[in-house]
């Protein structure tokens, strides 16, 4: 499948009534998570359209930080689900919002998933997990975890394909486990700016 195979991004029904509780931890804590989020692209057309970037050669391999995944800055459907989930940043932290950029990964087995720092342009991120196994195996084994660094210490996370955590990504630092054996995985980071940022989108 290729990129242009997915043209829109659609945020599942009933999302909206999942924000006041979110806005209220992302307010206490920096942090809050949201089931299932998308309705479209569909877990299995994400699956397929990530297994053939990474095998497209478009994803570069072997970054510094972690020798075993693929990443890809700004890629186009990850700036289409971005674009759709603006409305629901906004929301959770309680700002207007605009995006800033996009970071796909996809995580092989033996993959170490670093620690992301804080930069300017990543005041309000989203880290959405989209699996490339097979739904199956995803059944058996259930949801994999995140953790955020945060100032009451390390938090852990799970996170099932689809869900996705927002948090301040200037204060908390994301991580999370390797692969198990035989797993891959794909994440994609969502970032977001107030909307007075002065800066140009990276």
């Amino acid at each position: 499948m290729q990129a242009s195979c997915i043209d829109s991004a659609e945020l599942r029904p009933g999302v909206m009534d999942l924000l006041g509780s979110c806005h209220e931890r992302f307010g206490r804590d920096g942090y809050c998570t949201v089931p299932s989020i998308l309705a479209a692209p569909d877990l299995s057309s994400l699956r397929q359209h990530h297994e053939s970037l990474r095998l497209s050669g478009r994803m570069y391999f072997g970054a510094v930080q972690s020798k075993r995944r693929w990443v890809l800055h700004n890629e186009e459907v990850a700036q289409l689900i971005q674009l759709a989930i603006v409305p629901i940043m906004s929301i959770v932290a309680g700002a207007e919002v605009k995006p800033s950029f996009t970071y796909t990964a996809i995580y092989d087995e033996g993959a170490d998933p670093p620690a992301q720092g804080n930069p300017e342009q990543r005041e309000y991120s989203v880290a959405l997990r989209l699996d490339t196994d097979s739904t199956a195996q995803l059944d058996r084994e259930g949801p994999q975890p995140l953790w955020l660094a945060t100032p009451a210490g390390a938090v852990p996370i799970d996170q099932a394909s689809g869900d996705a955590l927002f948090y301040r990504g200037r204060e908390l630092v994301r991580g999370s486990t390797t692969p198990p054996g035989g797993r891959r995985w794909a994440s994609v980071f969502l970032h977001y700016v107030s909307k007075d940022f002065p800066g140009s989108p990276l």
